[in-house]
């Protein structure tokens, strides 16, 4: 498995590429920011890429018989940080494996996230590891915002009992902790959720001309949220 930390050169990345796919018939994955497009549908705004710079790219992943992994999220991972009729979009950065490794892990999947930090989407990959596998319990998550809310150290301190011992009292707030929260905010993790793909889609929509400030109240809202 190797992650594509760098871009995709035309001649050295290629030549990577080609090589290690003679090197051994072993599961492989490679994904990352390319710097190429397979098909001009993954690009929007800007000058027409060439056919023959396209087909280059495609030339080479079919040579290494890469698949690319199933993706979600927005469908364009790199834009250039302009907006109206200058705006670019294109889809630059993807996973891909060949069928071996996709056999040994038949349910991943990536998504591409959100990010208004970097001009490029994050790319998270999930491969579940066993078919039929069952993710575990949700992890407690202790929310950076509650600490603005006076109610929220009332339910530490009235769930915490002195004659009790550490561990019983750690789980007791932490359950008190997300009755209160459930209560108090609904389900934060959806509401996270529902945002950050509203964001998504104003990061990515060159359509949208009048959306900076619901882009800047998205934004200041995560950083709060943590």
């Amino acid at each position: 498995m190797m992650w594509w930390s760098e871009v995709f050169h035309s001649v050295t990345g290629r030549m990577l590429l080609s090589s290690l796919r003679g090197v051994s018939n072993l599961p492989w994955l490679v994904g990352g920011d390319f710097n190429e497009i397979l098909n001009h549908s993954e690009m929007k705004g800007g000058r027409r890429k060439s056919d023959s710079q396209i087909q280059d790219f495609r030339q080479v992943v079919d040579d290494c018989e890469l698949r690319e992994i199933m993706t979600g999220g927005p469908c364009f991972t790199w834009k250039n940080n302009r907006r109206g009729d200058e705006a670019i979009f294109e889809k630059l950065d993807r996973v891909l494996a060949n069928d071996k490794w996709s056999d040994l892990f038949p349910n991943a999947a990536s998504s591409n996230l959100v990010s208004s930090i970097s001009d490029h989407l994050p790319v998270l990959l999930d491969t579940e590891l066993i078919s039929g596998w069952s993710r575990p319990e949700r992890m407690f998550k202790f929310e950076n915002f509650w600490v603005n809310n006076d109610l929220c150290f009332n339910e530490v301190r009235d769930s915490w009992f002195a004659d009790k011992d550490w561990s019983s009292n750690i789980q007791a707030v932490q359950r008190a902790l997300c009755l209160w929260s459930s209560k108090e905010y609904g389900n934060v993790a959806q509401t996270i959720k529902h945002k950050q793909n509203r964001l998504g889609q104003l990061l990515v929509d060159v359509d949208v001309r009048e959306s900076e400030e619901e882009i800047k109240s998205l934004e200041i809202e995560r950083a709060i949220r943590g």
